[in-house]
């Protein structure tokens, strides 16, 4: 497995040597390291137009939200008009024209039973079902595959999305110690302060 440094913005770009496009992405990382921040810049930088303007829509949803619906059912269409208002608003009823990307942020934290081996096929985005048949359809590609999909998890819940069903896998890494020295060291200006920050880091 090859490691390579990749930025925010670059995350849906194909890699050297890749032949097929990304279309799911996981992002690993321990707790607090900044995964949502993470999701949060990507859709700010797209929405103020600094990155990823080929995306016509990019949806963030965290599986906290989405737990909250446990036991309702949506179509995907009604979900996203559930989630932003905005779409329904705009009357819009159909994604597969757009290029879309589903950010679903905290995987570890989900409460909702993804099947992936029972859940029924879903391929109708006006069609009502549960939330965990919407996502296991969406996440295998089965309901609206030209969306991308971005899940970011702890590391301890990764498993719970099959391997078959992820492109690629990153990771969210802190600074080294020499890293951190060297940031504070560039950042505050007077030694003797910088020097306690990082002796309590």
């Amino acid at each position: 497995m090859e490691e390579t440094p990749i930025r925010c913005e670059d995350i849906f770009k194909p890699v050297p040597g890749r032949d097929q496009p990304i279309r799911t992405m996981m992002t690993t990382g321990v707790a607090g390291i900044g995964k949502t921040v993470l999701t949060q810049k990507f859709t700010l930088d797209w929405a103020k137009g600094k990155a990823n303007q080929d995306l016509h829509f990019t949806f963030l949803l965290t599986f906290r939200e989405l737990n909250l619906l446990k036991g309702k059912e949506f179509s995907l269409v009604e979900l996203l008009h559930h989630f932003f208002i905005e779409t329904k608003e705009a009357g819009i009823c159909s994604y597969d024209r757009f290029q879309v990307v589903f950010i679903l942020d905290g995987l570890d934290e989900c409460r909702l039973p993804l099947d992936f081996q029972r859940n029924p096929i879903w391929t109708d985005v006006t069609k009502s079902t549960s939330v965990d048949v919407l996502l296991t359809n969406l996440i295998r590609g089965d309901l609206l595959p030209s969306a991308r999909i971005w899940i970011t998890t702890r590391p301890a819940a990764a498993n719970q999305i099959p391997a078959k069903c992820v492109d690629m896998v990153t990771e969210v890494r802190g600074f080294t110690d020499p890293q951190k020295e060297e940031y504070f060291r560039k950042r505050i200006r007077e030694k003797t302060l910088a020097s306690t920050i990082i002796s309590h880091v």
